[in-house]
């Protein structure tokens, strides 16, 4: 009896000893697989925090470009507003003159140019008698003979003047001028207001 109880206990420690070992492995093999599957999982988390820092970094240069768009908009808005304003002045200034700058304006610009078989359309302001008569002096001298011009005509213009020959018009009014010179020096003055690169 003896015999079959060492049997018996043997079997049960080496039973207990295999138990052991299958335990062991199971939990060598559990631990690989879990620390794989930390490793994965690690780098998978690793990899959504660079996409999120990608993203978050695009979002950041995104909303930052947008908003110095935006402020550049409005600085450019309230330039404009003021080229727009120095612009009105200038146009305001000119339809004010009084006859003696007119007749200096108009001497100015025409002297030189042969006015023969032209008309000129001249501002309404100046259809005074005394008004008429310094500006047909003036236009006489100008062109040397009262015949160079064909037709001298007061119409609702701003200021200025418009010549017209065979159908062809040259514009010379106040409002045309101001908008050449705009485009011409619109560089310049925002230069000259704002600096360079502003």
């Amino acid at each position: 009896m003896g015999s079959l109880e060492d049997l018996t206990r043997k079997i049960i420690e080496d039973a207990k000893l295999q138990a052991d070992e299958v335990i062991k492995q199971a939990l060598d093999k559990i631990n690989v697989e879990l620390d794989e599957e930390a490793r994965k999982n690690n780098i998978h988390c690793e990899k959504i925090k660079q996409d999120a820092k990608k993203k978050a970094e695009e979002i950041f240069r995104r909303g930052f470009a947008e908003k110095e768009m935006e402020i550049r908009d409005k600085n450019l808005f309230v330039k404009q507003k003021q080229l727009d304003k120095i612009f009105h002045e200038a146009l305001i200034r000119l339809k004010d003159l009084s006859l003696e700058e007119y007749l200096k304006y108009l001497k100015y610009t025409l002297s030189g140019k042969d006015l023969k078989g032209y008309e000129i359309f001249l501002p309404k302001k100046y259809n005074t008698e005394e008004d008429d008569k310094a500006i047909m002096k003036l236009l006489d001298e100008i062109s040397e003979n009262s015949v160079a011009l064909s037709n001298i005509e007061y119409r609702s213009i701003g200021g200025g003047f418009i010549l017209m020959k065979n159908g062809v018009v040259e514009n010379y009014t106040f409002e045309t001028w101001i908008d050449i010179i705009r485009q011409e020096s619109e560089g310049e003055v925002l230069e000259i207001l704002y600096g360079k690169g502003k």
